[in-house]
């Protein structure tokens, strides 16, 4: 192994020229290694949102007086077409599960302690349909199942046939003063109404008109979100509008939002496109895809990732340029040095090997040091173009916000809050596979940089080499 010993004799016997391989080496290196901290570090952060996110369609209605179509928006026969549109699209082949609700306000009458029901007042409360037996409030923990009260969900019989049977908040309603409207205990059952007419009277007194229905109370919930809210089956409420047949009924109606989870992202665009086909038929729908909501969250992120892959590519390139050509240069100075080697009798092999095995030595040095130099420099570069990209991003979208309806308002900053999250949690992280990523990356390119250089090496003999 005389050729190693010569190669490692050779870098401590030149140290300036050792040092000139290194800051180059250096330099690109530290390029490399901050377009590559960033690159992973958003892959991270867009795969953590991806899976927050998932593979989700959600649909939301207008119900702004922009809406050429509102009055429309406020009949039977529109909640029934609402109601029609999702069960065909939850019904699609690559929906795992779906939820949409059809809301309006409901009373519950007040009785005292004796069950007496007269003018003692009411509670106003929001009656929720729903379509699946655990709504997402309550799965997700912001509302949380009363299991101490011998509380249930729905079952998906009492779905399908519309039963009466209802969820509501422990809270509502609460025994007072002697009165109570019997919502707070699970199995009672109890009477709720919807306003149908409203008689204006001679004295300026109005007389209400309410259609009356009752319904057992199966569950109790808490937490917060859901103060005055009441769940029972959509095919229940829409018997109840129906029933009642009033315009009065109606205008407290809404289509409200409504979610699918779809099998997986390859289903999506299948999905996205379907959906978006379907509500054109619903009027005041709009359909928004996860990954649109992906594109505009990661939008900052996505823009970093794809110009700190530009740069990576172009430091790899002008490394490999730059390092053949510094190798090149050493060697046309070291002429006479290989031209003895090979009259000797040293292979060529032997020359080559020992040639690279110096740069090899210096390059473990040079990237050790730029990875430290690359994280700092992935870190600077990534904060400054994030937080430009967060300036002109939020310009556009306050410009976006003044034209919005005052009602969409809060969900659109809600998405603005969760863009600036993403930048905020953006994070560059020193771990094993940056690491071992460098090392590969680097060791290869200056192998490949040597072996550009080599071909210079191999066209000569031994007297050529001397020459």
């Amino acid at each position: 192994m005389k050729w190693a010993k010569r190669a490692w004799l050779s870098i401590i016997r030149r140290p300036f020229k050792t040092l000139l391989l290194f800051l180059v080496i250096f330099v690109m290196v530290t390029l490399l290694a901050g377009s590559l901290s960033i690159i992973m570090a958003s892959g991270k952060i867009k795969e953590q949102l991806s899976e927050g996110i998932g593979p989700e369609g959600t649909i939301t209605m207008d119900y702004s007086y922009e809406n050429p179509d509102l009055n429309e928006m406020f009949t039977y026969s529109f909640l029934e077409n609402y109601v029609d549109t999702m069960e065909s699209l939850c019904a699609n082949e690559n929906v795992i599960s779906c939820e949409y609700h059809v809301n309006t306000l409901a009373n519950a009458l007040y009785s005292d302690l004796w069950g007496n029901e007269n003018a003692l007042g009411s509670v106003i409360a929001s009656l929720y349909g729903t379509n699946v037996t655990e709504p997402a409030l309550i799965k997700e923990g912001t509302l949380h199942l009363t299991q101490n009260l011998s509380g249930r969900f729905f079952t998906q019989e009492e779905i399908d046939n519309g039963e009466f049977v209802i969820l509501t908040n422990r809270d509502l309603a609460k025994a007072s003063s002697g009165l109570s409207t019997g919502l707070c205990k699970v199995g009672n059952e109890v009477t709720l109404s919807i306003p149908i007419n409203y008689n204006y009277l001679d004295n300026g007194d109005v007389e209400v008109e309410y259609y009356k229905f009752n319904a057992k109370v199966i569950g109790t919930f808490s937490g917060d979100g859901g103060d005055s809210r009441i769940y029972i089956p959509n095919k229940a409420l829409m018997k109840i509008l129906e029933e009642a047949d009033s315009f009065f009924a109606m205008r407290n109606c809404h289509a409200d939002y409504a979610a699918f989870r779809v099998s997986d992202l390859e289903a999506m665009d299948a999905f996205d496109e379907l959906a978006k086909k379907t509500v054109r038929e619903v009027p005041g729908a709009s359909y928004e895809s996860s990954t649109t909501i992906y594109k505009k969250n990661a939008g900052p992120v996505e823009n970093l990732d794809t110009i700190a892959k530009v740069i990576f590519v172009a430091a790899l390139i002008a490394t490999i340029i730059i390092l053949s050509l510094v190798v090149v240069y050493f060697m046309q100075d070291r002429r006479k040095e290989i031209g003895i080697y090979a009259s000797l009798g040293e292979s060529k092999k032997h020359i080559i090997s020992q040639l690279v095995l110096e740069v090899a030595l210096v390059a473990v040095i040079a990237i050790s040091a730029a990875s430290a130099s690359g994280l700092f420099l992935g870190n600077k570069l990534s904060d400054y173009m994030l937080e430009i990209q967060r300036y002109v991003q939020r310009q556009q979208d306050l410009g976006d916000l003044a034209n919005l309806p005052v009602i969409y308002k809060p969900m659109f900053s809600d998405r603005l809050d969760t863009r600036d999250a993403v930048i905020d949690n953006f994070a560059i992280e020193a771990d094993a596979q940056y690491f071992v990523t460098l090392y590969v990356v680097g060791e290869v390119t200056v192998l490949i940089s040597c072996g550009f250089s080599m071909i210079y090496l191999t066209r000569f003999r031994p007297k050529e080499i001397m020459m």
